[in-house]
């Protein structure tokens, strides 16, 4: 589903990612870890298209993307939720997945807002309610349903368990889980959390300098404190 073969991006003259080669097959469900500052949410937004790459290519189910804009890229299936969610504070809750469907311009839009509504109970019983109303773990269902409008084939989230009370963590675990088994989406999450990401991906890229370093098993990971201090500083 998700290639990036050699890419390199940055910001202005400063480069962050150094040769990234990354593969994340069909309804798999990886996760993207990381010290600080290594590159993982720069990752994110090169494959959205906020950033351009400054070389390399990058692979949407087999359609080279690299050269389309951020919302050409979200009409071809990369939908991106980025860390502290930006939703529309000021819309309500029902227009937020209103705009979002109509500017993915895919048919039968209007029938993906009614089944986010359903999915999600707290969304139709705050749908006329501005989204600054709402709760961290809230705004994070909203954005992910905001998200899933749009009907994509990646979905990327940014750090999906910051700054959400821990009552509510698990829920969005089991709503992402349930994103990429049951509507078969391909999802890479960027987290911070390791015991989050390990309870939704079996399996973690981890970075370091601009650079991919690993790939292992999350259980693995989580076991072995030593692992954990050599590859994530904690």
């Amino acid at each position: 589903m998700l290639q990036l073969r050699d890419v390199s991006a940055g910001y202005g003259r400063t480069p962050v990612l150094h040769g990234i080669d990354l593969e994340v097959g069909d309804a798999q469900l990886v996760a993207l870890l990381g010290r600080n500052g290594v590159g993982k949410t720069t990752l994110l937004r090169t494959v959205s298209g906020e950033i351009s790459c400054t070389s390399g290519e990058i692979l949407v189910a087999g359609r080279a993307v690299t050269r389309l804009k951020a919302h050409e890229r979200a009409r071809a299936g990369v939908a991106y939720v980025p860390q502290g969610r930006q939703i529309f504070s000021e819309l309500t809750v029902l227009d937020n997945l209103r705009v979002a469907g109509y500017a993915a311009r895919k048919p039968g839009w209007q029938e993906l807002v009614e089944e986010m509504l359903e999915q999600f109970p707290i969304l139709r019983e705050k749908r006329d309610q501005a989204g600054s109303s709402l709760s961290g773990g809230q705004q994070q269902i909203l954005a992910l349903a905001r998200a899933l409008v749009t009907a994509p084939d990646l979905l990327l989230l940014d750090e999906p368990s910051e700054g959400i009370q821990p009552s509510i963590v698990q829920q969005i675990a089991a709503e992402i889980k349930d994103i990429n088994k049951r509507r078969g989406i391909t999802v890479v999450i960027v987290e911070q959390n390791l015991e989050f990401a390990a309870s939704v991906a079996d399996t973690a890229y981890v970075m370091d300098k601009g650079r991919i370093v690993s790939n292992l098993k999350t259980d693995h990971l989580l076991s072995d404190v030593s692992l954990q201090h050599e590859l994530l500083g904690v």
